[in-house]
């Protein structure tokens, strides 16, 4: 939806998050497609509090958060 991103750059001021909307499945970038511990993400977390459907959350809330919640952390491990 977009919310994580405009919260990174109107509220937050960083210009960090973006959204590749012409790939078949869009999905948030960070700087454009760097990991997050590359990226200028400061974890400042305003991201994941507008984020409406756990689409980003803290690693600390893995298996405990969503439709996440039965899915082993490992098989996650490429997306985090």
């Amino acid at each position: 939806c977009g919310r994580c991103v405009e919260a990174c750059q109107n509220v937050e001021v960083n210009e960090t998050l973006s959204i590749n909307w012409e790939d078949p499945n869009p999905r948030v970038l960070w700087d454009g497609g760097s990991t997050i511990g590359e990226s200028s993400c400061v974890s400042c977390g305003h991201c994941i509090t507008v984020c409406p459907c756990n689409a980003l959350m803290e690693k600390t809330m893995l298996g405990h958060a969503g439709f996440l919640t039965s899915l082993k952390k490992s098989a996650l491990s490429g997306m985090i």
